[in-house]
């Protein structure tokens, strides 16, 4: 049993740069689907962004999706998809 532990229990509690930077990019991307841009998603940007380049320079890709999602989301929340059914008055 301790042979077990010692063996095979610590091998996949490491994350490797590869796996962090796919963590950050899809960090990322989740924030630039949003519909609603509000300060602390893009002060979470300001923090991801540096550190994903940091560790693996050739995830800057996500950067142009940042951009475009900040240019064409409005401030606004978005519009129920279906009205509700039941509207207490």
């Amino acid at each position: 049993m301790a042979v077990f532990l010692l063996r095979f229990g610590t091998r996949g509690v490491w994350l490797c740069t590869d796996n962090t930077a796919w963590l950050g990019v899809l960090a990322i991307l989740l924030i630039a689907l949003r519909p609603v841009l509000t300060g602390a998603p893009i002060a979470a940007v300001a923090v991801i962004v540096p550190a994903l380049v940091s560790v693996r320079q050739i995830h800057a890709w996500t950067i142009p999706f940042l951009i475009l999602a900040m240019l064409t989301v409005s401030g606004t929340p978005p519009l129920p998809v279906w009205p509700p059914l039941f509207c207490p008055q």
